[in-house]
């Protein structure tokens, strides 16, 4: 004898018709979904179809290539020969405003070159080693050379500027400082003859003529 109650056998019969099965019907009339349905793995035999729809005439792909070869071929040669002619050197061509003006450069260093070879033997007796502040004419005599060479112990040390100048000059030989005016001599061979702010410039007698030169 069944001891279920009638209560627990309807509750049985609920749960039981609580999950339908539900079929799936393809309506006539309706859209199927594009792309890979979800799941499905790559469809490789309709991605070999697609490449073979894609035909290629491979002789026609041949004799295009080689008609661009040729092309090219006849733009380089035309090129080469239309090109103005280059020295073996490979210096660059010029166009014919650069020419005069490579001219122009070629004459004045020529010009330049024939100045050199032209200076007399008197220019070339001056002594290189004085400063370059010293003024007067290129030639050096052999008696005056030791005075001459004095000057490069000579240091401007200040200037007390006023109506009536000053100029500090040390000797480095001696290591003596001289404070002198304008006109004014130290030894017999070396005189003031201006006073600037920054500058002073000296009267250089060598018995025969005189020099000057600019103490900074």
């Amino acid at each position: 004898m069944d001891k279920q109650t009638s209560d627990e056998r309807l509750l049985k019969i609920i749960e039981g018709s609580s999950e339908p099965r539900r079929a799936k019907i393809n309506l006539p009339g309706t859209k199927k979904s594009f792309g890979l349905p979800t799941g499905s793995r790559f469809d490789l035999v309709a991605l070999k179809g697609i490449f073979k729809n894609l035909k290629f005439d491979l002789v026609k792909v041949n004799k295009g290539l080689i008609g661009l070869g040729a092309f090219l071929t006849l733009i380089f040669i035309y090129t080469l020969f239309s090109a103005p002619a280059i020295s073996k050197s490979n210096a660059a061509y010029f166009t014919p405003a650069d020419s005069k003006a490579v001219l122009k450069f070629i004459s004045a260093g020529r010009e330049q070159g024939a100045m050199r070879k032209n200076i007399s033997g008197e220019s070339l007796r001056r002594d290189f080693f004085m400063p370059p502040s010293f003024k007067g004419s290129g030639v050096i005599a052999e008696e005056d050379v030791d005075v001459l060479n004095e000057l490069k112990d000579f240091k401007l040390v200040g200037v007390i500027w006023s109506k009536n100048p000053e100029v500090m000059i040390e000797n480095a030989k001696d290591s003596r400082t001289y404070t002198l005016k304008k006109g004014e001599s130290f030894s017999s061979q070396f005189k003031i003859k201006e006073i600037s702010r920054n500058s002073a410039t000296l009267e250089v007698n060598l018995g025969a003529s005189t020099r000057e030169y600019e103490l900074r």
